[in-house]
């Protein structure tokens, strides 16, 4: 899959919109762009629709402590231990369910594909009974 952030960046002229950032300020804007990028899968491909739930599955309860400002960084610090226990039990059971339906999914696409391959035989069956009676039916 093409990098998203080359698209979006030519649909909106990176010359344009990026070129006047310093280098890591660009670089972060390239992060934030594949971030925000829509996830293209192919229609009914189970398994790649998995693989971008396992690539989210785990949530981190801990935000991010660091700012340019010193009391910021600390009223973030103080916020944090004030609201720990409540985003580490929700950050804890989100990550339970992502990791579930990760493996609920990984069941129905093993099952689907067994669907698949029986509905193929079945079909190569059903021919070879056509063929011997002359396609009759």
């Amino acid at each position: 899959m093409p990098a998203p952030t080359s698209a979006v960046a030519r649909a909106l002229g990176e010359e344009v919109v990026l070129g006047a950032l310093p280098g890591a300020d660009l670089d972060d804007v390239r992060d934030a762009l594949e971030r925000l990028a829509p996830v293209e899968l192919a229609p009914g491909d189970v398994r790649a629709a998995l693989a971008v739930v396992a690539e989210h599955a785990t949530f981190n309860p801990y935000a991010a402590l660091t700012s340019r400002h010193p009391a910021i960084a600390r009223l973030k610090l103080v916020t944090r231990k004030l609201t720990f226990f409540v985003a580490h039990n929700l950050a804890v059971q989100v990550t339970e369910l992502a990791h579930a339906l990760l493996v609920a999914g990984a069941a129905t696409a093993d099952r689907l594909e067994l669907l698949e391959e029986e509905n193929a035989r079945l079909r190569q069956d059903l021919d070879e009974l056509r063929r011997r009676q002359g396609g009759t039916w």
